[in-house]
């Protein structure tokens, strides 16, 4: 019975991957932030994301620009692999899920846990589209994951830093709603944990 739900689990993030390759760009954000990369990774300016030749784009900081750039230059200019890094992130991210999960319950409770978020339709889509989504949420998963952890007395020094360098990764990725959506978690949590 465990091997079936894996093997729906591998086949959903299978299609998703496949998927990745066939259809074009979508919606408006999609195409812009995809160009943003290309002309990145075809101008080599790493330091300043460039809505067209001449006209720099400040509407997000850089990190998903670097990620698709950085495809770019590895596996050509596609849809593909436009998508691939935010496919990766949230493939980090059901990594953290499954092994939060496992060490606080078991080995089938992190796979019904990974069975939750890749069912859902938000998760499943995001992890495809050249958007802030997938890396925002592979921030915000690694940061509470490591609170906790430093939390529970369990790898106090090493969960602590990257505790902060997930803070850092957020504010790369979305700028500071990133630490707001984090820090409102945490207060909440922690208010009521007395």
């Amino acid at each position: 019975r465990f091997n079936v739900w894996l093997l729906v689990l591998v086949a959903v993030l299978v299609s998703r991957f496949i998927s990745m390759a066939f259809f074009p760009f979508s919606d408006t954000t999609e195409p812009r932030y995809a160009e943003i990369a290309r002309l990145m990774a075809e101008t080599g300016d790493w330091v300043t994301p460039w809505f067209e030749p001449g006209v720099p784009f400040w509407g997000k900081p850089p990190f998903q620009t670097w990620i698709s750039a950085l495809s770019f230059s590895w596996f050509g200019i596609s849809e593909f692999s436009a998508r691939l890094p935010h496919f990766v992130c949230g493939l980090i991210t059901c990594y953290l899920v499954f092994r939060f999960t496992k060490t606080l319950a078991n080995k089938n409770s992190a796979i019904f846990s990974l069975l939750i978020l890749t069912s859902s339709l938000g998760f499943i889509l995001a992890i495809g589209m050249v958007m802030t989504d997938s890396a925002l949420l592979m921030a915000y998963t690694l940061a509470m994951v490591c609170y906790w952890q430093c939390y529970s007395q369990k790898d106090k020094v090493v969960s602590g830093h990257l505790f902060f360098v997930a803070l850092a990764l957020g504010m790369l990725i979305k700028g500071p709603v990133a630490v707001v959506l984090i820090g409102i978690s945490l207060v909440f949590w922690s208010l009521w944990q007395g």
